[in-house]
């Protein structure tokens, strides 16, 4: 079973997303100096966030169970944030 996440826009209006995808639009990884890879990364963002997850429908993916990567997301999004302190 997929969990979703319940989102209220500027308009009011609701969107149910999973949260895979909350995770993943949260997230922005910083890669000061490897522009080669912020590059790289924003490609495969722009994949998934298109693409989405395979389901086990999918041959390739018919004995892959995400529910490990459910949970997690779940986990992320629940967590309370924190700073990143750069080391001196």
């Amino acid at each position: 079973m997929t969990r979703t996440t319940v989102q209220q826009s500027v308009k009011g209006e609701k969107s149910v997303r999973p949260p895979w995808r909350v995770a993943a639009e949260q997230t922005r990884l910083d890669t000061p100096g490897l522009d080669w890879l912020a590059g790289r990364q924003a490609a495969a963002r722009a994949r998934v966030m298109q693409s989405g997850l395979p389901e086990p429908g999918e041959e390739d993916w018919r004995y892959t169970s995400l529910a490990g990567y459910t949970q997690r997301w779940n986990e992320y999004l629940s967590a309370p944030a924190q700073a990143v302190v750069p080391k001196a």
